[in-house]
């Protein structure tokens, strides 16, 4: 009598731990489906036409979310030296002319977040003239 009453009273403890643990994980995983149902639905699906242009900005090594911004420029005027070469921010500008002024507009390009855009020029971008 003593061991069925000790076999009944086991089998309802671990009856009852069955159960409060199928509960602890069925709430565990929807309340982790209803997460993963609102992270979708907040995230903006793109368009046909932004798919590609996406598509088109990673083919270019481009950064898609991200905008080319100029946020500095300037305009200089430098005189090649006799290998007709400019040095400029750390680059040489071949030229046509020994011993020449030349006018050297600059524009410098950084990445900036900024939505459903592609960011592929970054760096110093110029534009040179004889004077």
């Amino acid at each position: 009598m003593k061991k069925k009453m000790v076999f009944a009273l086991s089998a309802i403890v671990l009856g009852v731990a069955g159960y409060v643990g199928y509960q602890r994980v069925s709430a565990t995983s929807e309340s982790d489906l209803f997460l993963a149902n609102v992270e979708a639905l907040s995230e903006e699906e793109l368009s046909y036409d932004e798919k590609i242009r996406q598509k088109e900005c990673f083919e270019n090594d481009g950064e898609w979310d991200m905008a080319s911004i100029c946020v500095d420029g300037g305009v200089e005027t430098v005189t090649s030296d006799n290998s007709k070469e400019i040095h400029l921010f750390g680059a040489v500008i071949k030229v046509s002319k020994k011993n020449t002024p030349y006018l050297i507009k600059w524009e410098r390009y950084e990445c900036q977040d900024h939505k459903h855009s592609c960011c592929e020029t970054q760096g110093i971008d110029y534009e040179v003239e004889s004077l």
